[in-house]
């Protein structure tokens, strides 16, 4: 059989078209692309369960983490774009990076990520002002209150607290790590009749340091709320793989907190084992 018309080649296609929102020519080709999407959610978590039980293979943590985001690509039913601002909030990079700068003098970004997540941390009445002072050719085909709803509809996390200790298990002798995390979540109910918009998963994920080896990950759902949410989390490993592949100076951990449906906002964070 031509690859091109292999069952693995017309799959990615149509996830291709699904993500590009192409329209399709035939019912037919409609209906194969529901049995497909229907079957990828599976699909990923059973990948996301074996990458998750090795704990031997060099740079599993970023697989892990891959598929999480691939997870967000098909939520938002988009490519992987060149300016995660410009995908989520319709306006330029450049816009957005002005905004900050009036607002936080001085201040550097390093990724379209990074000028994404400052904005969201910032009081939504202080950006909304910052919006309306722009032109309407600035926004694109947005108004400022459409693209303000579009950036406070993303959930935002902090770590607020991080503590590591380690203990030995009487039965085996094995040393093993826990990680306390304080988790803060601010996030806006939209007011949807639809339950998947108003549900966000959150994934933590620990890898170590040099080697990016997968050492542990803990799942959480949450609900939007009017206010800030609080979340405590202690997620345990091994602790002799942790500190073998640690790093100089007592060694430390790669944290990254990953959202399952929205772009732009995963956190990395380097934790101290010591």
């Amino acid at each position: 059989i031509p690859s091109a018309l292999s069952v693995f080649a017309r799959c990615f296609l149509l996830i291709q078209a699904y993500l590009e929102k192409a329209r399709l020519p035939i019912s037919d080709y409609i209906n194969d692309t529901k049995t497909v999407m229907d079957s990828v959610p599976r699909l990923l978590a059973a990948m996301q369960f074996i990458a998750a039980n090795d704990y031997q293979t060099e740079g599993f943590l970023e697989v892990v983490c891959q598929i999480v985001r691939t997870k967000q690509l098909l939520a938002a039913k988009t490519m992987l774009p060149s300016s995660v601002v410009n995908s989520v909030l319709g306006i330029d990079e450049e816009v957005a990076s002005s905004i900050l700068k009036n607002l936080l003098k001085g201040c550097t970004f390093n990724s379209s990520e990074d000028i994404l997540q400052t904005l969201r941390r910032l009081p939504r009445d202080q950006v909304a002002t910052e919006l309306k002072k722009l032109p309407k050719s600035k926004l694109g085909n947005s108004s400022s209150r459409e693209v303000i709803d579009s950036l406070y509809a993303i959930p935002c996390v902090i770590a607020t607290t991080t503590e590591i200790q380690q203990t030995v298990d009487k039965g085996t002798g094995k040393s093993i790590g826990t990680l306390r995390l304080k988790l803060e979540i601010d996030w806006e109910s939209q007011g949807s009749k639809n339950r998947e918009v108003d549900l966000a998963t959150f994934v933590i994920v620990l890898g170590t340091k040099q080697r990016r080896m997968f050492l542990a990950q803990s799942e959480f759902s949450i609900s939007a709320s009017s206010r800030k949410i609080s979340i405590e989390k202690s997620i345990t490993f091994d602790w002799n793989v942790a500190n073998a592949d640690g790093g100089e100076g007592g060694g430390s951990l790669n944290l990254r907190i990953l959202q399952d449906r929205y772009l732009g906002m995963d956190t990395t964070m380097e934790v101290r084992l010591s």
